[in-house]
């Protein structure tokens, strides 16, 4: 949670992205969880940060997560469930960008 006063001279708190919660979920319950673990999740979260263009203090974060698995066919799940989403939502034309960071493991 992020706390702070606000200019009423409140104290509030607002939620920040779903990151934590979801590793909070897993290592609490790792035992109990059927692996893999999937979810999904949507919520107005909060950033820390300096507003700045493109990025916002309030958002909605919307995760699918699939914890407790090696395989790249729960990447591609992930994949499609956003594509998905995204033409039931009526986008016509849409791209998506992979960046997959081990390639670079091995320079």
């Amino acid at each position: 949670m992020y706390k702070f006063t606000d200019n009423g001279d409140r104290k509030v708190a607002l939620r920040y992205d779903q990151t934590v919660p979801l590793a909070r979920v897993v290592a609490q319950y790792q035992n109990d969880l059927p692996m893999p673990f999937k979810r999904y999740q949507n919520a107005k979260c909060l950033a820390a940060e300096n507003t700045q263009r493109g990025r916002y203090r309030e958002f909605l974060q919307v995760d699918a997560d699939i914890v407790g698995t090696y395989s790249p066919l729960s990447d591609a799940e992930v994949i499609a469930t956003a594509i998905k989403s995204l033409q039931l939502l009526g986008f016509k034309k849409i791209k998506i960008l992979i960046n997959d960071r081990t390639i670079f493991q091995n320079w």
